[in-house]
């Protein structure tokens, strides 16, 4: 089930525009072939998305997407061919999307034909090594769990959520609504991922025409049709995704056209669509969902499964709902699962369901988990902390049907899950714990001495043997006087810790074989982990870049570090335009989540400035730096002659690197500091920002030009921002 709403995932785009020009305005009239050309060899890092851009004249097809065809076929450093295909993407333009695994000089050749006319490009391409790990894949030594290409592990916890096709209002840490009042509270996207991506959540299903918006206007014999805007949102979509660390969990149809025992005609048109989809996001997601909810007839599912398995260069795995676990062609167990159970049952119930599901021998992703009558209850986050710590000693995966918007979301059936600051920190105590887990781990028995106060469940691998313990009688005093027989097979540090904080309550070295251990005391659940591993890596913060024209940026490093946590964005896909400036607005925006500030607006729905209404795109970060002191507004003379009301913010005023530097001190809480002898010679001490930028270039945060200025009353320049920002939070 799903509430309101509607959304973008990220991708790393390294676009190479191609023109193909035909004389007069005939579509596709003649042969012309324009070739990649550039001043310096075209890198790819591995696993970011090659994507080719054909420009074409497409006012003369009333069907472009399926009257004119394109495919790119690309040569690997080994010499392996792979064929994929591309996409009508808007007026005159075709797109074709690759994204290579294997390091090496690799060559390609895109082809754009209606049947009689096209065009053609070719062109090469160097893969270097990334830090992306590569697809997600089945484990193959254990087939309930995942791992990466590059063999690191992968412990899904997953969300999905309603999607507007203008990828604005994610439901976010809302209270009890008041009357008339449907939407409740709302953010924006990179406040949302940079929330839910922090608290060590990585997957994300993205359900088409199911809560989200759809992709195509007509699946028909006689031609399909498919949506141009809601197509560039889900592109803008799983870009986001990307950059803020999810992988995606695509859903292909809400409800399937042609359900039962289509015609050759009907499926065809099935067909075409499937193949739209992977041509167009195969390069993105990690997991395809034939359905939601949704029953077909057997050779639907037969045909079609098969279908997209040919066409997926990838080969990413297959499910659907409502789930086929005994089918050929679907690879993963995929249930859905609401319930207010007794919090004293949520371990034993998400273990047996469990069991259930793995019968099949196939992986257990539950596409869609949450409270049945109401997404919130003063308990539900402590059952969802008990499921989520069972699932994963079951072999199993949660996706979370995020309803955040507000706690008073009411379905008898399907009330969805509410994931607010307590849920995220009972998660990121999870993640922290499963994080560099040995892949190897499996499912073994765990004795506890006092069965009839304690559930516990084990895990053991070469490396690493872990328990979970569950006071399934008693949530509010300590539990005392337990002990576990574990058999660790290698010798190794033990550390007991509360799932519920992550405190570690005790550690100690332990020898390989079966052995009693004593269990401290704890309130409602404990878990314990024994490793001879390393402790684990640090949490990855850079990804690859989509810009392409910040190569050589001074600033690059900043740009890449504040874009992949989130707090800058691109101007578009591709690029950051370094030089462009930024507004009072934006700014606001940079600096709250830069600093992780905690978002503060004020009661009612009131506004602090004339100018900046609570619709305002950056109305919650303006009243956070407000009411932090960090912001401020003009005064009355100024509003006036700008046109405005005082008070006034002025959020569309581009940003002085005098006032950014001062905001940025401001946000710091750098202690003020006034030298004798100015460092700047435009900045003497009758400068009104003089305190602020002496003081952030006394803590490195700023600097100044080559012929000795700091030029306070320039606009600042988007690459400079970035560049201020980071400084000081890295200080």
């Amino acid at each position: 089930m799903k509430p309101n709403r509607i959304l973008p995932f990220a991708i790393l785009i390294l676009a190479l525009l191609l023109a193909a020009q035909a004389g007069a305005n005939s579509p596709l009239r003649g042969k012309s072939r324009v070739a990649a050309s550039a001043n310096s060899p075209l890198t790819v890092p591995r696993y970011s998305i090659f994507e080719q851009t054909l420009t074409w004249p497409s006012s003369g097809y009333q069907n472009p997407w399926e009257q004119v065809a394109v495919t790119m076929t690309l040569t690997s450093p080994s010499n392996q061919q792979v064929t994929v295909g591309g996409f009508y993407y808007d007026a005159n333009t075709w797109k074709a999307r690759f994204a290579p695994a294997e390091i090496g000089d690799w060559s390609w050749q895109a082809v754009l034909s209606d049947g009689t006319n096209g065009t053609s490009a070719s062109g090469s391409f160097t893969v270097v090594d990334s830090t992306w790990p590569g697809f997600v894949r089945q484990n193959p030594t254990n087939p309930y769990r995942w791992v990466f290409d590059n063999g690191a592990p992968y412990n899904p916890i997953g969300i999905g959520d309603c999607i507007a096709s203008d990828l604005l209002g994610w439901g976010f840490d809302g209270e009890f609504r008041r009357p008339g009042d449907e939407q409740g509270w709302r953010t924006d996207i990179d406040t949302y991922m940079s929330a839910y991506s922090g608290a060590g959540v990585n997957l994300f299903r993205w359900s088409v025409n199911n809560c989200a918006f759809n992709l195509y206007q007509t699946i028909a014999t006689t031609g399909n049709v498919y949506l141009v805007p809601e197509g560039q949102a889900g592109d803008q979509l799983v870009q986001k995704l990307r950059q803020h660390g999810f992988r995606t969990y695509m859903t292909i149809f809400g409800s399937p056209p042609f359900p039962q025992s289509p015609t050759p005609q009907q499926l065809a048109a099935i067909e075409r669509y499937v193949k739209y989809v992977v041509d167009r996001y195969g390069a993105s997601v990690d997991f395809w969902e034939l359905m939601n909810e949704s029953n077909v007839s057997s050779d639907w599912y037969t045909q079609v499964a098969t279908y997209l398995r040919s066409i997926d260069s990838y080969h990413h795995l297959i499910s659907t709902s409502n789930p086929q676990p005994a089918l050929s062609v679907i690879d993963i167990n995929s249930p859905h699962w609401y319930q207010r159970e007794d919090e004293f049952t949520s371990d034993s119930v998400t273990w047996d369901n469990f069991a259930g599901w793995k019968a099949h021998g196939k992986p257990t992703i539950v596409g869609e988990q949450g409270n049945s009558v109401q997404n919130w209850d003063d308990r539900s986050a402590l059952r969802m902390r008990l499921r989520s710590w069972t699932a994963f000693f079951a072999e199993g995966v949660f996706i979370f049907w995020n309803t955040s918007f507000a706690k008073d979301y009411h379905n008898s059936g399907a009330a969805n899950i509410y994931l607010g600051p307590e849920e995220r920190g009972y998660l990121r105590v999870l993640q922290d714990f499963t994080r560099d887990f040995d892949p190897q781990a499996v499912t073994t028995t765990l004795t506890v001495s006092r069965p009839d106060l304690v559930r516990g469940y084990a895990l053991t691998s070469p490396t690493t043997y872990a328990a979970y313990l569950h006071s399934y009688t008693n949530h509010s005093t300590p539990t005392s006087g337990v002990s576990v027989t574990v058999a660790p097979q290698a010798a190794g540090t033990a550390t007991w810790l509360s799932p519920a904080t992550g405190q570690v309550l005790a550690t100690l070295q332990v020898a390989a074989g079966t052995q009693q251990l004593t269990v401290p005391d704890f309130i409602t659940d404990v878990a314990l982990k024994i490793s001879n591993l390393p402790p684990p890596s640090p949490t990855p913060t850079s990804c690859a870049l989509p810009f392409v024209d910040i190569a050589g940026n001074v600033f690059y490093r900043a740009i890449q570090q504040l874009y992949c946590q989130g707090v800058v964005n691109g101007t578009d896909a591709t690029h950051f335009s370094p030089s462009g400036t930024s507004t009072r607005g934006q700014f606001a925006k940079v600096v709250v989540l830069g600093f992780g500030l905690p978002l503060s607006t004020p009661t009612g729905g009131t506004q602090s400035f004339s100018d900046v209404p609570p619709s305002y795109f950056a109305y919650a970060y303006i009243e956070t730096g407000y009411q932090q002191g960090i912001l401020s507004g003009f005064d009355q003379a100024t509003c006036q002659s700008s046109g405005a009301t005082f008070p006034c913010y002025l959020p569309n005023r581009a940003i002085t690197r005098g006032q950014l530097t001062k905001l940025v001190a401001g946000a710091a809480h750098y202690i003020l500091v006034t030298p004798g002898t100015p460092s700047f010679s435009d900045v003497p001490p009758s400068n009104v920002f003089f305190a602020y930028i002496e003081t952030a270039r006394q803590h490195e945060a700023v600097g100044g030009y080559p012929d000795g200025t700091f030029r306070p009353n320039n606009n600042i320049r988007r690459d400079e921002m970035a560049q201020i920002v980071y400084r000081a939070v890295q200080r």
